[in-house]
This record gives structure tokens, sequence and C-alpha cells, in this order.
């Protein structure tokens, strides 16, 4: 037994480059395993830091909503409640604006955040460059961030003068915090933390903030409190800041891309194990039967296989683990980025690492065991003999289940009912590759069918004998199989990337205006004083509320607006499914609703449904008139009357304005952040929105494209070893053709032509089956993201990958060439 380890452990570290491609391939599947696994802690964590930059340690946060009389409370009204809180904290946020020190034309929106320096080190504490006592931080004094500081070159003692309303006050500079507490949430606007006391004049006056902070003493009172709350503030918003089904939303549009990605890899590595054990198994026949005729058993044979093949697994499952944390901090710096520039940390479990080492040491048995079995249902004598070649039966099953997994693949998606449709969609991407795999052969013998005739006349007797070598030469198959998994992969991500990129910006192309304005004062006096600034040619206020419950339903509305439909047309130009007049007339005779065709899928809706919404806890029951396709918000929204919103919600301000320019929106832009920035209204150009929701997601589906091209690199990998598989079990039958007189160079040639002609099929086979997956994509991310995105297929896209595939086989198939014509005809006809 010890000869026949030793033996083995030579072979592994003799055979660098196999030992290197099955180590490489667990590792990669290993990494993004666990890297997909831990993106989900690491997403929670991330998103929970997020959030609590805002909110510090509180459970339950009080603020105004579209239906308070007032964008301010009555802090004590809590004290109702106060003796089972750990704390109740109140705050007032403000928004002004100063000018910019380095440009004196510029004003800098600020959000002033007036606190109790005391309570603030409760709630949420600060880290300070230098020393401030909550006993000095009284009056008109300011705490600035370390960016703030340095942006503007402000330093301790200087002093700020921001515009508040129709007031100016001038705050001098006692703080310099690090990026850290509530300055982790600074991003676009400037902020700084005043006392609670200066701001209650510039608010509604002593005894109103804006915010309250609540703690309980005991957790599990959490959903008891915000009951009791939800009573005392009945016309504010109290909840959580931060629910389970938050982070779930925002950590499946990351997760579930990178899980198919895992996916892919998994399956290429396992081809690429299969077919690596297959050369080792191939090359140790001989000594399989020398051990074997001296004494050794077939177990003790397998074992001692199945034991190099743990070997792999453990070496792979280490290194992908490590690698994995590399590839974890990667997607979460990504993912940072989308989210602003938040601080990158990474989160993961002792579980997640247990279960990558896991799965890497199953990867490597289950996929080297059909080998391994194999070779032991060879007898000693037919090892002896060389009678080793294996006329395995032909597999008909393997074409039905193929045929099978593809219809599943087709169908399934559109018919499977929502609850079940993630697990089905994702089931059904799994059978693309299945189906792929099982049916190559079959659709290359059609192929044969055709080229036999056409490279008798191209490239003569070499043509034929090249053509009917890739009718049942199963590592020629694999190699095509391979390729065409590695470029389904790469392509589906190319087309959903190409997709996004055409699709994002035509949700704003839809928009017929140029600026948002946000804010809490939003009447029709600011509107006619907006229309009023040069470059203003229109403007149109829309009232909005969010996450509105349907009742009787576990289901929301991610949006609803309430809108002119007389305006309408005139900002929006929506695709309606439907007379577009007749619908929009409809919408304002009474309580009707136009709906988005994705959220028409969701709820199964269709025009003539009715839908009872719970508005200002009031539930109205409103009639669907018509669908549109509108992809903003994923499409989870509606629009109703501006009349009956304003009824229902009980509200007369505007929730934003959509502003058409004239003149360059930036230059408008600048003049209301200038005149109105201090009433807390701000600004966005579409331009702006547009160009960084297209980066963001190009920042995302470049990390995806980057682990597409990795998945193609292992796959080529592979094809080089199944090239090398090619060669060994056909030597015998090389050098018969070149002892009957075929010269090196014909040999060559059938070899070039053998890989061309697998490049050009596995190509084919590799885009139809990218479409297939695209298309199956496109129902896994309506039913885990409720975003059904239309698919954009480019013909240059295909063709280019068609070539680089074909390229692939032909580059891979030189090292067999060279052996080839490199082979001593004697030793290989007495090869074994």
């Amino acid at each position: 037994m010890k000869i026949i380890v030793k033996f083995l452990w030579n072979n592994i570290k003799e055979k660098k480059f196999r030992t290197f491609l099955i180590i490489f391939s667990i590792m990669m599947s290993a990494a993004l395993y666990f890297a997909s696994s831990a993106m989900s802690t690491t997403i929670v964590e991330m998103f929970s830091s997020y959030i609590t930059s805002y909110v510090g340690s509180a459970e339950i946060i009080v603020t105004a909503n579209e239906k308070s009389p007032s964008a301010f409370l009555y802090a004590k009204k809590a004290d109702a409640i106060k003796g089972d809180m750990d704390y109740i904290i109140g705050a007032i946020q403000l928004t002004g604006s100063f000018k910019d020190t380095n440009d004196k034309d510029v004003n800098v929106n600020i959000n002033l955040n007036g606190y109790d320096l005391k309570e603030l080190e409760v709630l949420s504490p600060l880290v300070f460059e230098n020393e401030v006592k909550p006993e000095s931080f009284v009056g008109k004094k300011i705490i600035i961030s370390k960016n703030t500081s340095e942006k503007y070159k402000l330093k301790l003692g200087d002093f700020i003068n921001v515009d508040i309303k129709d007031a100016r006050s001038r705050f001098e500079v006692v703080g310099i915090a690090k990026i850290a507490g509530l300055f982790l949430s600074e991003k676009q606007n400037t902020m700084g933390i005043v006392p609670k006391d200066v701001l209650y004049n510039m608010g509604e006056g002593r005894g109103k903030v804006s915010i309250l902070y609540i703690k309980t003493k005991n957790p599990l009172q959490k959903q008891n409190t915000i009951d009791r709350l939800s009573k005392i503030y009945e016309d504010y918003s109290v909840k959580e800041p931060i629910t389970d089904k938050d982070l779930a939303d925002a950590s499946n549009g990351i997760v579930v891309p990178l899980k198919m990605m895992g996916m892919v890899v998994f399956a290429i590595s396992m081809f690429i194990i299969y077919s690596a054990f297959k050369v080792i198994t191939a090359e140790r026949i001989p000594i399989v039967g020398t051990f074997r005729s001296i004494g050794a058993t077939k177990k003790m044979m397998n074992l001692v296989l199945l034991g190099e093949s743990i070997i792999y697994g453990i070496i792979g499952g280490i290194t992908g683990i490590i690698v994995g944390f590399g590839v974890l901090y990667l997607m979460a710096t990504v993912f940072a980025q989308m989210f602003g520039g938040i601080k990158t940390t990474i989160n993961y479990t002792t579980s997640q690492m247990i279960g990558a080492f896991i799965l890497s040491v199953i990867l490597s048995l289950v996929s080297s065991m059909i080998p391994i079995i194999n070779i032991s249902k060879i007898s000693v004598k037919d090892i002896v003999l060389n009678n080793v070649t294996r006329n395995g039966k032909n597999k008909h099953w393997k074409l039905v289940f193929g045929i099978i997994a593809i219809l599943f693949a087709i169908i399934a998606p559109r018919i499977v009912p929502k609850n079940l449709a993630g697990l089905i969609d994702g089931l059904a991407m799994l059978l693309v590759f299945v189906g792929t795999v099982y049916l190559v052969p079959y659709i290359t013998s059609i192929f044969v069918v055709v080229l036999e005739k056409l490279y008798s006349y191209i490239f003569g007797n070499e043509g034929v004998i090249a053509a009917k070598n890739l009718k049942g030469n199963k590592s020629v198959l694999n190699n095509i199989a391979l390729l065409a998994i590695g470029m389904s992969a790469l392509l589906m991500i190319s087309t959903i990337s190409s997709s996004m990129a055409i699709e994002i910006p035509r949700v704003y192309k839809q928009m017929k205006f140029e600026m948002f304005i946000y804010g809490s004062e939003l009447n029709n006096e600011i509107e006619n004083k907006i229309r009023n600034i040069k470059g203003v040619e229109g403007v149109y206020g829309i009232y909005q509320t969010s996450q509105v419950k349907i009742n009787n339903s576990k289901e929301t509305i991610g949006e609803v607006d309430g809108v002119n439909n007389r305006k309408f047309s005139d900002y929006y130009d929506m695709k309606f499914l439907g007379d577009k007049e007749a619908m929009l007339t409809d919408l304002s005779m009474g309580r009707n609703m136009i709906i988005t065709k994705s959220l028409g899928d969701r709820l199964n809706l269709v025009k003539g449904n009715k839908l009872t919404l719970e508005l200002n806890k009031t539930k109205r029951e409103y009639t669907v008139v018509g669908v549109v396709d509108y992809q903003w918000n994923n499409g989870n929204m509606a629009f109703i009357s501006d009349k009956y919103f304003k009824q229902d919600m009980n509200v007369q301000k505007y929730s934003q304005f959509c502003v058409k320019t004239n003149i360059a929106a930036s230059g408008v832009k600048k003049a209301i952040d200038k005149k109105y920035s201090k009433s807390g209204m701000y600004t966005e150009t579409i331009e702006a929105m547009t160009i960084a929701n297209v980066e963001g997601n190009a920042m995302y589906m470049t990390l995806l494209n980057g682990f597409a091209i990795m998945a193609m690199i292992i796959g080529s990998f592979g094809i080089i070893n199944n090239f090398m598989i090619s060669f060994i079990e056909r030597k015998r039958s090389i050098a018969m053709f070149r002892s009957l007189g075929m010269s090196k160079r014909q040999n060559i040639k059938i070899l070039f032509i053998e890989s061309f002609t697998g490049g050009a099929i596995g190509g084919i086979v590799g885009i139809i089956s990218s479409i297939l997956l695209v298309s199956t994509t496109q129902y896994l991310m309506n039913s885990t993201l409720n975003f059904l995105l239309p698919m954009h297929y480019s013909v240059k896209t295909f063709s280019v990958a068609f070539i680089l595939g074909t390229l692939v086989m032909i580059i891979a198939s030189v090292g067999p060439a060279s052996k080839a014509s490199k082979l001593n005809i004697i030793e290989a006809i007495k090869y074994e």
C-alpha cells in the first residue's frame, strides 16, 4: 500500500499542469461559492452600517410623511412610554447653504442636524480630530467632517455663514470629526452638527423635532412599542429603521447573479475534473494492471485513486477560501461604490467557510468517481492484452433527457406560479447546461453528416477523416460542450449588460423634461416662482407615496403617483398598451389607476380588475383602467388621479416637480440651487441621473463579466486537457495511418480541421444556449428582483464570440498537433 501511495504522490508532483488544472478549477468553484454566500452577510453588514450611520443604535424612528400636518412633531408626546425605553432622543434636521470658499458664486447645500451632544454620544458617538466638550457645545457652534474641512479649507475657529430659510446664521467651527458615526452618511450633501437649541427657533419652536430615535429596554417589546407609538403619532411614520425585507432586497440584486455565475463555474469544473481523471486513469492503466497482478485489490486501487481526488479537493478548498476572501472584498468594494462610496467591510461566518471546503471535496470526489469506477471494471487480463477500449451502448436516454431538459427550460419559467418561480427558474438555467451537454453528441452527428460531403470537396480525404473523427470521440465532444457552456455564460452576461446599458437610458428618455426638484414645501406658489426662472419652460407637480399596502395581501406597490391627466403626456412619453387618450380620460373619472406591465404581471392584474389600497390608513378601492410599459422603480408603480390622491392621502403639497428647460439643464439647476437651497429644496438633472445609474450598473456588470471570462479561461484549460486525452487515446490509430503512408503534414491538417470544426459547432451551440439562458434569466430577474428587463441581442457580439471560440479550439490543438508530428510510429504501435 505504501508503494502505491508513494507512486501516486510522485505522479501528482510530476504532472504539474494537470495538478494545477484540477486544483485551479476546484479553487475557483470554492472561491465563488464562498464569496457569493458571504456576500449575503456582507451586504447585510454594510447596508446595516449604512443605515446605522443615520439612526445609530435606535430600533424605532418616528418621522413625518406625506400625510403629516407638519414636517415636525412634538417630542413630549413620547413621554407616555418613556419608562419602558432605554432612550428617546429627538433631533432637528434643516437644510441650508453657504458660499463655497473656492468659488463665491457657488452655493453649497448643507444638512444641519441639531443634537444635544450628550444624547448624540448615546445614539451614535462621533470620533473627533480634536477634543469637543459637551458643555462647550452651545450657541452657534458647528461640527463638520474632515472631508468638509479639507474640501472647503475650513479649520477650527473659522466661521460659516449659513442661509436657512430667509435668515443667515454665523456658525463657528468647534469640531472636526472623522468619517464615522453620522458622518458615514455624508455623501453628496455636506453635513454639519449644531446644538439642538439653536435650531428650535429656525424650525417650529421649542419641543418640536424632525425625528425621534427610540430604543427599547426589551427588544422583544419592539413591535408592541411601534403599535403604541403609531397611536400616539397617528399622522406620522413609525417604523424600524431597517427591516429584514429591506436587507433581502438589497442582497438579492447582487447575490442572485453571482450564484448564477457560480453554477456555471461549478459545471465547468466538474467537466474538467472528470476529463482530467480520465487522463489520469488512462495513463495509469498499465500500472494499475501491474499492482493488481501482484495482489492489490480493486477496492485498494479505488481507495487510492479516491484519496488522490480528496487531496485535490482539500488543496483546492483551502486555496479557494483564501482566494474567496479577495473575491469577496472586490465584490464588497463594487457594492460600496454602487451605494455612493460607503465604507467597504466584509462579513462571513465559519459555516460559510466550512461549506466551501466541503463543497470542494465533494466536487472533486463526485467528478472523479466515474473514471475511477470505469477503470476498476477492467480485468487484469484485458489490461495485459491492452483490450481496454470500452464500446458503450448507444445511450438514447441522454437524447431524451437532453430534449426534456431544454423543453423544461423553455416552458417552465413562463407558466410557473410566482411562489415557486425563483426555484424553478434557477433549475431551468441549470437544465440548459445539462441539456446542452447531453445534446452535443447528437448535434455534432447532424453536422458531421453535412460536413462529411462538404469537406471532401474542400479538404479532400483529410477533411472526411476529420469529420468522421468528431462523431464518437468523447474528448472532442467534451471540448465542444465545454466551449458551448463557457461561451453561453459569457454571452449571457454580455447580453444582460448591454441590455441594461440600452434600457436604463431608455427609461430616462421616456421623461420629456430635464430636471427633478424635491422638497417638503413644494406648493403652487413655489411652482409659479420656478416657472419664472430664466431657462425654465414648464413645471409639472406630482404627488407621490411609497410602499402602498394592498388590502388582504402581503404585496405592496413600490410607488403610487398622483398625476394630472392633462399634463401627463406633455412630460412623459410612456408606451401605453392600448388607447392612450381613453386611459388618461378614464383615470380622471374616478378612483381609477394605470399600472405598469411589470406590476400587472407580478400581481396578475389586467384592465377592469379592482384593487383595494391602504392610503392614509383608509381602504380605497381602485379600478385598473390601463397598462403602460414603464420600468422606473423597476416597474413597481401605479398612477392615480391627483384629485383622488389629495383626497385619500389628505395632502396639498407636491412631492416633486418635473422641470422642462430651454437652455442647458445644468445652468437652470445652478440658478435654482442658488435661490432655493436654503429652503430645503434640491435638484437632480436627468442627464446626471442617467450617467450615475449606467455607471453603477456597468461597474457591477464588469465584475460579472470578469467571472464569466474566468469561467471561459478555466474551460480553455479543460479543452487543452481534453485534446491531450484525445491524443493519448488515438496514439495507435495515428501511428497506423502514418505507417500506411499518411504524412506528418496531413496528420496535423486533420487535427486542425477537427479543432476548427469543433470550435464552430461549439460556437453555434453556445450561441443557442446563451439565448435560452438569457430568456430564462429574464424570468429569474423578474421573480427575484421584480424587474423584467427587455433583452437586446447583438449580432456583432455573437459573431465575435463565435470567432474567438473557434480560435480557442484551434490554439488549444497546437500542443497535441506538435506531439503528433513528433510521434515515434514503432513506439506508438507498441504502446502499452
